[in-house]
């Protein structure tokens, strides 16, 4: 949350674009070794082709995604997807200078970069020309703390969360023992990409912060102040599950 504020203030961005994208069943079944290593690569490819759809500037694009290999209602079956987030603002390296571009785009041409950059690491082996991969689009304004929070939770979230939530729509009986172990030990990694893959050359420094817990609602940063052993009855509170 802190490199968003940072991005957020001297970039300056004020929107993110969110892109889900996912993978043919036949990847998602049979997963290779290399599997994930292709797709971090057809991520990167698909940034280079997202760039001319949003603007004619030859400026490199910047965001962050996670890559879930499950499904979110039925989380013991296998669905690799990306959570993709892109800043509205390009960095130009000749100039070395932000430009901020609307984040508006059209669905098909999202696809068929998507298609094309599936292509290009071999995640793609349907011949005709009218099959699309599935891709969601969004956007949120990241004044919108409770949205932006939201969406953080979401892409980050391990699998064991929607296992507790959703077990009851899965198939239990021939499950294999593997796969369940490593959705377990599955932690959704925060991977940079583009021009914000490295902060520190904009100027942005860690603070003490930046290990300090954050609010799940509005994402302010929480400071401790002391332990309640019960919460006095005239006190509002909640929980979230």
């Amino acid at each position: 949350m802190e490199k968003i504020e940072f991005i957020e203030e001297h970039a300056p961005a004020d929107y993110l674009l969110k892109l889900d994208l996912t993978l043919p069943g036949w990847v998602s079944k049979s997963l290779r070794p290399d599997d994930l290593k292709r797709l971090r690569l057809a991520v990167n490819r698909f940034l280079e082709l997202l760039s001319p759809l949003l603007f004619h500037h030859k400026s490199q694009l910047g965001g962050f995604y996670s890559i879930h290999t499950w499904k979110t209602t039925k989380p013991l079956e296998p669905h690799l997807h990306v959570h993709l987030n892109v800043f509205n603002v390009a960095h130009n390296r000749k100039a070395k200078t932000f430009h901020r571009f609307k984040p508006l785009i059209s669905h098909y041409k999202v696809k068929l970069a998507w298609r094309s950059a599936l292509k290009s690491q071999g995640l793609w082996d349907s011949p005709l020309a009218t099959f699309l991969p599935d891709c969601h689009l969004g956007y949120i304004k990241l004044a919108d703390r409770v949205r932006l929070m939201s969406r953080i939770r979401y892409i980050f979230r391990k699998p064991i969360v929607d296992m507790n939530k959703d077990i009851g729509n899965c198939d239990t009986s021939h499950v294999d023992p593997v796969w369940a172990r490593a959705l377990l030990d599955y932690t959704p990694r925060q991977v940079f990409v583009g021009w914000a893959v490295n902060l520190k050359r904009f100027g942005f420094k860690c603070s003490s912060k930046s290990v300090s817990p954050l609010c799940p609602c509005c994402g302010a940063w929480l400071e401790y102040e002391y332990v309640l052993k019960e919460i006095p009855p005239e006190i509002p509170w909640f929980t979230i599950d």
